[in-house]
């Protein structure tokens, strides 16, 4: 990237080792805990209409804190809700699952729906898409699911083993993206159509 723009991109390796399909820039790929990135988007766009307060308690949305002190949503997305709330970083995805029922409750509307509506459409990404959650779900991103990059790990032979990827959707995870659409996302927050400076 420079300047905001796209200036070269490129897939190494390969995106399905048995069937030799190599990797692209428009390649999806699970992005695990990158997917945090649009979950604090998606949480700080809330924020800036009004309908939700970094300083509010998990409890406001109905999320027993269980610790000493008052969780709030400014912990969660600066990883210090472990310990005393504020007082200590310690990175915790567990704990950012909350910020989908604080999104519902903000919004009025799934977490699912604000990624789609809020980053997925405005930006016309056309290889970012939430993981299906339920087989009988209605899934509108099939063709992105059929050419996800195949996950591997590694046999006790240090040889490529196919895995499956399972169903789930989370604040925290559970989110396909391309290289070019990642670009595109970083482009968005650096010159403010996502988030006001």
């Amino acid at each position: 990237m420079e300047g905001g723009k796209l200036v070269w991109v490129r897939g190494f390796g390969y995106a399905d080792l048995e069937n030799g399909v190599e990797a692209a820039a428009d390649t999806p790929w699970h992005i695990a805990s990158v997917a945090k990135t649009l979950s604090a988007v998606i949480v700080l766009q809330l924020v800036e209409e009004g309908k939700l307060g970094l300083d509010d308690p998990l409890d406001r949305f109905g999320i027993p804190s269980g610790r000493q002190g008052t969780v709030r949503v400014r912990h969660i997305l600066s990883h210090t809700s472990e310990r005393t709330p504020g007082t200590f970083f310690r990175y915790s995805g567990r704990l950012w699952e909350h910020l989908a029922q604080v999104v519902r409750m903000s919004s009025g509307k799934p977490y699912k729906d604000n990624l789609i509506e809020r980053i997925i459409r405005p930006l016309g990404l056309e290889n970012t898409a939430p993981n299906r959650e339920t087989e009988a779900e209605a899934y509108p991103f099939e063709s992105i699911r059929d050419r996800l990059a195949v996950p591997y790990s590694m046999d006790g032979a240090f040889r490529p083993k196919k895995m499956e990827y399972g169903l789930g959707f989370f604040a925290a995870g559970g989110t396909f993206a391309s290289v070019r659409d990642m670009a595109a996302i970083l482009a968005a927050l650096d010159e403010g159509r996502l988030l006001k400076p």
